[in-house]
């Protein structure tokens, strides 16, 4: 597993703030963050840790997807944002393998499926909690 400040480091490098630049650079990160660029540095070099409103305003910096954040959630010690990204995203990956490997002619159809089970699903629950 990755650390805290390597994942911070590997989300800087792929958010250029402007064409040609490799990496968005720490005092760019610590700005948008609203942290001190040394705080930053030393939460990069895993030096200090990271409380969880400085995890968040750092993902926000970067625009993370949200198994991305929880990633970062995680390496910093946190439980992550959300159950989603660790019951449901393995789920998404195989529906998404199943579908691909579906005749063409199929693949909308499994969608509509999809679809109908999860409203069905939402009207159950709604039905469960009133």
């Amino acid at each position: 597993m990755r650390t805290f400040g390597e994942l911070i480091l590997e989300h800087r490098k792929r958010f250029p703030v402007m064409a040609g630049e490799p990496l968005m650079s720490r005092a760019e990160l610590a700005r948008r963050a609203e942290v001190d660029p040394g705080y930053l540095s030393s939460l990069e070099k895993n030096i200090r840790h990271a409380g969880r409103n400085t995890v968040h305003k750092i993902a926000e910096a970067l625009h993370l997807k949200a198994a991305d954040y929880d990633a970062l959630l995680v390496s910093a010690g946190y439980q992550p944002s959300s159950l989603r990204t660790q019951m449901f995203e393995p789920l998404c990956a195989d529906l998404d393998d199943i579908i691909a490997a579906s005749p063409e002619d199929l693949q909308e159809d499994i969608r509509g499926s999809l679809r109908m089970l999860i409203r069905t699903s939402r009207i159950a629950y709604q039905d469960a909690i009133a």
